[in-house]
């Protein structure tokens, strides 16, 4: 077998030259650490069986414990978010958000979502996060200080791990081998107001002749970013109604729905404000004229001035491993982790909209001419006497995985436990009892103290996920041989039982509370799962592997998840790899089972846009999504010092989990199609009521990516030189929509979304260190391109650019503009024991790149709003 060659070289050598992958270039190793020669591994992510050669059939991307240290960032999550394979983005702490999403955080592969991307700790997966609807981890239960480092794997691994690896898989490496104490603090403050950081870690270990123990604790917080605090995030207003950015109508106004010809149905639409009620000391900004199809007068609300964007998060966590060596053939290792997730966030006060008809609310409020009659008043009303909606979340993990590793004549076996309970539990104060409301509107004492106390309700959320996995695994090394080589195999055993709970308070489930969405929901979920992994030597330079995974589910089916690769050494310096497999991903407990309720917009001709009460239920009878991938790439050395990865990726996925959502359900009704099961939709004359969405296995994708990734160091008198650039093109990101002809006949095409706002063709990182004795600087750049915000779709389904000189009329940029993202870091060897860093994240203080020309509109996924961020910290070891 090929083991020692120069590409293993120049891969190691990677592996201290930095990450720009992520968002730097590794500080210089202590002067004691091993050179990249001494490195050895004997497991990769992506496979289980233990080789010495490092690059596999799956490309994978390493972040160091260097990296992580020197980017400045505070969480696991942040350093993610930072990688050029998050291609358009990935959820992070948004204010407000219900049901305890406040305090999590994910990370999206390739773009193709948090379920579809499969998070491990030391090669075990990571129980669901309860708050994600049982579907997606939640990165900020690893704590950043027990971190060794992170794996990679930029393509699918379903026939290793099962279901959620479409778009590739995170392994985050917590630390197994330190001896000594260190305690390291580190501290962030924006340039703008809000968003302060602090964190602080202590890590210790010992080992001895028959075992070793680590230890980490760590604290962190990062304060809230109010609206107030941006001036992009503000909202502005103008004299007239139509002049105003990012004012709300639900504030103190009437809608009315006229009749002018005595038919009894509605031929006019007009709007009056509740000017008594307009007080501009309460966040409304008084009254204006509406024009336009629907006139009148309005009260608008200016929510931005009390309202937060991002939520304030403290982590606190403590880790611990320990190995005994039972004797020379067997260890015991036990891993655990405890970690505790507080955030507080804040809404605007709560806005609801409820029919008046008969009040003297609406009667007083509109001027009819003779002949006309109101069939229906709703009023949309701000309650601000109730005060904001404050959302408190307190979560806590307690993950523990124990096992046994064996080592015999022929191989390696493992037995182990893993058990992991998620409890996240969220209270919000400031929301409102409906059938309270409704009464007092109708009383005409929405304002009365009496009525404020009892419509006021604090909602509640306890979420809760109980995971529990025995495993096995057995490691042979030479089944029989090929040529002399030995064929080597894996197989694994899995039963997992996983129960999900969401309880929502009483009046939540009854779907009675203004300004708050869902409801409760449970299930269980045992999956047994067999999986086998094959070596084939075929020569010293060619290598195949086979492998192949089954899992049962209890709640939807099975699925057998098969996978052929090979690698291929050219020469000494070139290596090519390739693979071809199947994958899939389950239903989410929060697909299958979950309820909740909102009002999107939608548009309803002849009255214009509103928002509509829209009710969400799981559907039990999904199945899983399906995927094809495949994947081909080379590896090489240019020359000495100077490696690169180009690879390669294709993914077809079909029976998508998608979202029947209220607009497509809409366009059905309208066009006379028939609605998807779990769907309907109430009308009140042409106007929709209420409107009930579900998920569905309907949807297709198909996207492909290139991976380029070049990285240097050079050594000189003067000091060393290290360089990394890597770049994750999207040549396709194609998913089903419907188009129209020129004839009006609709039709789906599989429409190529890449490069479209929020979806970015590429992402690029540059990262340049130098290094000079004790002293370290290092500048990565982070390039997010230009994207088409505005476009057109032919009779083909193609995309093309509208017009670029319509941007004063539509209030739209034809294309968003591209940004940059400057990161700077100077670390200085103080003394052997001590490390002190300074830097800057933003250095030149971008905003985030907007969608329309008051600058308003901007995608939270893909760009920070903390600005520019000065940073310091320190590592003592003692």
């Amino acid at each position: 077998m090929f083991t020692n060659n120069k590409i293993t070289k120049a891969v190691r050598i990677a592996l201290i030259a930095g990450v720009a992958s992520t968002s730097s270039v590794a500080f210089a190793a202590d002067k004691n650490e091993s050179t990249a020669e001494e490195v050895e591994r004997v497991a990769v992510t992506g496979s289980r069986i233990q080789r010495t050669d490092m690059e596999g059939i799956s490309p994978i991307t390493v972040i160091s414990r260097e990296d992580l240290e020197v980017s400045g960032e505070v969480s696991v999550a942040d350093v993610l978010r930072d990688s050029n394979f998050n291609s358009f983005g990935s959820s992070s702490e948004s204010s407000g958000t219900g049901g305890g999403q406040q305090g999590i955080a994910g990370v999206s592969l390739r773009g193709l979502g948090a379920d579809r991307s499969l998070v491990l700790v030391n090669g075990k997966r990571v129980a669901p996060s309860p708050a994600a609807g049982g579907g997606s981890a939640n990165l900020n239960a690893i704590p950043m200080a027990a971190v060794d480092r992170i794996e990679i794997v930029s393509n699918g691994a379903s026939a290793i791990y099962g279901s959620d690896a479409i778009g590739g898989v995170v392994n985050v490496i917590l630390r197994k081998d330190y001896e000594g104490v260190s305690v390291a603090g580190a501290v962030g403050r924006p340039s703008q107001e809000g968003g302060d950081e602090n964190q602080i870690s202590l890590v210790m270990g010992v080992s001895g002749e028959k075992g070793s123990f680590v230890m980490s604790a760590e604290f962190s917080d990062r304060e809230v970013i109010f609206s107030r605090d941006r001036e992009y995030t503000k909202s502005a207003a103008g004299e007239k109604w139509a002049d105003n950015t990012g004012i709300s109508s639900n504030a103190r106004n009437i809608r009315h729905l006229i009749d002018t010809d005595g038919d009894g149905g509605f031929d006019r639409i007009e709007w009056s404000a509740l000017e008594d009620q307009c007080d501009t000391s309460l966040g409304f900004i008084g009254v204006q004229v509406r024009e336009g199809s629907q006139p009148g007068t309005m009260c608008g609300y200016d929510y931005s001035k009390i309202a937060a964007e991002t939520a304030n998060l403290t982590n606190s966590s403590l880790y611990a491993r320990g190995v005994y060596e039972v004797n020379d053939d067997v260890t015991f290792n036990l891993n655990t982790l405890a970690t505790r997730t507080t955030s507080w966030g804040r809404f605007a006060p709560a806005a609801g909209n409820f029919n008046v008809t008969g009040t003297d609310m609406a009667n007083d409020s509109v001027e009819l001419a003779d002949g006309e009659s109101v069939v229906a008043s709703r009023a949309y009303w701000r309650f601000t006497d109730n005060g904001p909606r404050d959302q408190r979340t307190d979560g806590s993990n307690f993950d523990m995985n124990m096992y046994l590793d064996g080592l015999t004549d022929w191989g390696t076996w493992t037995v182990g436990y893993h058990r992991n309970v998620a409890n996240i539990t969220n209270l919000g104060s400031g929301y409102i009892n409906r059938p309270f409301a409704e009464q007092f509107a109708a009383e005409g004492t929405l304002t009365d103290e009496r009525s404020i106390a009892l419509m006021s309700h604090t909602i509640s959320t306890f979420n809760k996920t109980d995971y529990a996995s025995v495993n096995a695994g057995l490691g042979i090394d030479s089944l029989f041989t090929i040529g002399g080589n030995d064929v080597g195999a894996y197989f694994y055993a899995e039963r997992t039982e996983t129960t999900y709970v969401s309880q929502a308070d009483d009046l939540s489930n009854a779907s009675a509370v203004i300004g708050s969405a869902g409801g409760s929901a449970k299930g269980e979920r045992e999956v047994t799962s067999l999986a086998a992994e094959f070596l084939f030597p075929l020569s010293d330079d060619l290598e195949v592997t086979l492998a192949a995974r089954y899992d049962d589910f209890s709640d939807f089916g099975d699925n057998i998840s098969p996978q052929l690769g090979a690698t291929y050494n050219i020469n000494d310096e070139w290596k090519l790899r390739a693979s071809i497999g199947e994958g899939f991903r389950a239903p989410t407990f929060a697909n299958l089972y979950s309820q909740s309720e909102g009002f999107p917009w939608l548009f309803v001709p002849g009255v214009g846009w509103g928002q509509y009460l829209t009710k969400t239920v799981g559907n039990e009878d999904l199945d899983a999504e399906k995927s094809d991938q495949f994947a081909f790439g080379i590896i090489g050395e240019i020359v000495d010092g100077v490696s690169f990865t180009l690879d390669y990726q294709r993914i077809e996925i079909s029976d998508m989990i998608s979202y029947e959502s209220a607009a497509n359900i809409w366009s059905k009704h309208q066009d006379g199609i028939t609605l998807k099961p779990n769907t309907s939709i109430t009308m009140i004359g042409n106007l929709p009521e209420e409107l009930q969405a579900t998920y569905i296995n309907e949807g297709e994708m198909r996207a492909q990516f290139i991976d380029f990734d070049l990285r240097a160091v050079q050594e000189t008198s003067f000091g060393e030189f290290r360089q990394n650039l890597a770049i994750s093109y999207t040549l396709d990101y194609s998913t089903l929509e419907e188009t129209s002809n020129a004839d009006g006949e609709t039709r789906e095409v599989l429409l190529d979304q890449a490069g479209l706002r929020g979806l970015p063709q590429y992402r690029m990182n540059l990262g340049l260190a130098y290094i000079y004795e004790d002293h370290s600087i290092t500048l990565t750049a982070k390039y997010i391109p230009t994207q088409l915000n505005r476009f057109e779709l032919n009779e083909n389904g193609t995309k093309y650019i509208a017009s670029e000189n319509d941007s004063a009329v539509s209030g739209q940029h034809t294309k968003i503009a591209s940004y940059t993202d400057l990161d700077i870091n100077y670390t200085w060897q103080a003394q052997d024991n001590l490390r002190l860093t300074v830097g800057a994240r933003n250095l030149t203080n971008e905003d985030p790149r907007f969608r329309d020309v008051a600058e308003s509109q901007y995608s939270s996924s893909l760009y920070s709003i903390q600005g520019r961020t000065v940073f310091a910290g320190f590592k003592y070891d003692f």
